[in-house]
């Protein structure tokens, strides 16, 4: 067996060898390492009509297409290109499927020429993939240097579920080794960097889809989501996300980490710069009837709504263990006036027992030691990316049948006192409702790339997960050095709170997003839906 270095520059070549020449960037007009901010100069390598294409949201690409304006080879094409350019930006592709893509158009075209009608309501629209789903007849390796061969023979139900829908698939974007950090980066691929400042890391362990969807070369990422990959990076980089509740939306023929830990399961979802195209996904997927498909899908048709003129929102100003960094206070409060301009009910609530809750999630992604990533590793030799090591490979921590059984009682006692606490604050809102919590995900913004892990505080990003509500993301604002200066009255509260306090720097940070996180009960996602658009809607006014 060859070496795991060069498997891997084998692989990169392989991939690189995919994209169109004449779409290649020329290495004298490379921007130079020290510009930053590359969103600007990406039309430049683009035609006026690629680039107008690209910069149109997914719900009105379809209607243009559907109503003949576009062709899908024409919509295709453009985001194809976009993506080529983006990706010498910033590093966010694993795969390219393009001569899959452009006869995937084409067919489409063909239907509407004949019969007049769409496919679906995705019917044209190009959707990029985080490196776990399954297409058929290209590889898939998660980031894994003794998969990079591994060759899926059939689609994952929710690809399958979107090309039924109408949709074309194209790329695939790039993740963390194991799926488990908040930046991406692996050891075939290398390290994925933030469009809009490309010191910064875009996330994880969605980074990929992230900074691609952000720089316009997709109008819909698809990513996953086991302890905030999905809500993260899209606060970071200003998109829109929701984190469904476990068996709405399939995740069957997907590729994962740790395989078998039910206790807390990872969920998919979509990445999108408008909340009317993450809507578009969940009425486009669920209506196929996946539950068809993947046993693990609940039967629950889509609902549509009504939006109510005033909620009611419980918010969490503060997560109890930590400060948030001066741009995601900025962010909390902006919003928070902003909904208390158009009428509604914003009370400040209590978190509950995050820390209780946050110890017992880590211990669940870590109940084996970190044999099941050292597994895959040790099938190429590849060593393990520095950053995770020291997280993961903890053989101390593994833990006993018994003990597991503890910790799933342990969770199920949580989820109860916590349903039982949101049941009893309900009586401090008028008619007795709190229809939302309104919170962050992560305690900062962005982080500069290689930055130590300590935002391995999720603040109330695990909630989510660990009690399987809903998630929905909505973008906010970016940090400033001027309006958002280290705070000189920090009082730290613990050894954690100091470290995440000394990570902050004005001028580095700069550029990175702050977005503020909708938490809905469970199998609530019409719910936070509709509240998320009424969020979207305070910010715009």
């Amino acid at each position: 067996m060859l070496p795991w270095q060069e498997l891997a520059r084998q692989k990169r070549e392989q991939r690189d060898a995919l994209f169109p020449k004449e779409w290649l960037i020329p290495s004298s007009e490379l921007p130079d390492p020290s510009i930053k901010n590359v969103l600007p100069i990406i039309p430049k390598f683009l035609t006026t009509e690629e680039d107008a294409i690209t910069g149109t949201l997914g719900h009105q690409i379809v209607k243009k297409t559907v109503a003949g304006e576009w062709t899908a080879e024409q919509v295709i094409k453009a985001f194809c290109h976009r993506a080529t350019v983006v990706h010498q930006l910033t590093n966010c592709l694993t795969e390219v499927f393009f001569d899959v893509a452009l006869k995937r158009a084409k067919e489409l075209d063909e239907h509407l020429q004949r019969t007049g009608k769409s496919v679906g309501l995705l019917h044209g629209l190009p959707i990029s993939l985080k490196d776990q789903f399954n297409v058929e007849g290209i590889p898939c390796s998660m980031g894994y240097v003794a998969a990079i061969n591994r060759m899926p023979k059939r689609n994952s139900v929710l690809v399958q579920a979107l090309l039924d829908a109408g949709a074309i698939v194209y790329v695939r974007t790039n993740l963390p080794q194991a799926l488990m950090l908040g930046s991406s980066v692996n050891n075939i691929f290398g390290e994925t960097c933030h469009p809009a400042n490309r010191t910064l890391t875009p996330g994880g362990s969605s980074g990929g889809e992230a900074a691609l969807v952000l720089a316009g070369g997709s109008p819909l990422g698809v990513g996953t989501d086991l302890g905030g990959s999905l809500r993260d990076p899209s606060s970071w980089c200003g998109l829109y996300a929701l984190r469904p509740s476990n068996g709405r939306i399939p995740y069957e023929g997907a590729e994962n980490s740790m395989f078998g830990q039910e206790s807390i399961r990872s969920a998919a979802g979509p990445m999108t710069r408008s909340v009317e195209d993450v809507e578009l996904f969940f009425k486009a997927v669920v209506g196929q009837e996946t539950w068809k498909d993947d046993p693990q899908v609940i039967p629950m048709p889509w609902r549509d709504l009504p939006i109510q003129p005033r909620y009611h929102f419980g918010v969490f100003l503060d997560d109890g263990v930590t400060t948030y960094h001066p741009p995601v206070r900025r962010a909390m409060q902006l919003v928070v006036d902003k909904l208390r301009a158009q009428g509604h009910e914003v009370l400040e609530v209590d978190a509950y027992q995050l820390r209780r809750q946050h110890d017992m999630v880590l211990k669940f992604y870590f109940a084996d030691g970190g044999k099941e990533t050292q597994r895959m590793l040790d099938k190429a030799g590849e060593p393990w990316v520095p950053v995770l090591e020291p997280l993961m490979k903890r053989p101390e921590l593994e833990v006993s049948v018994m003990e597991y059984w503890d910790m799933n009682a342990e969770r199920d006692a949580y989820r109860k006192e916590f349903s039982d606490w949101w049941k009893e604050t309900n009586s401090r809102f008028e008619g007795g409702i709190m229809d939302c919590l309104l919170c962050t995900g992560l305690p900062m913004t962005a982080v500069p790339l290689g930055a130590p892990d300590a935002y391995h505080w999720e603040s109330t990003g695990f909630v989510v997960p660990y009690i399987d509500y809903v998630g929905g993301i909505v973008p906010v604002l970016q940090a400033d050095p001027i309006l958002d200066p280290v705070d000189k009255n920090f009082k730290p509260r613990s050894d954690l709170d100091m470290e995440l306090h000394n990570l902050y720097d004005p001028e580095a940070y700069q550029g990175g997003w702050a977005g503020v996180q909708i938490v809905g009960r469970r199998l609530e996602e019409e719910k936070v839906l509709n509240i998320m658009k009424k969020v979207d809607e305070a910010l715009k006014s």
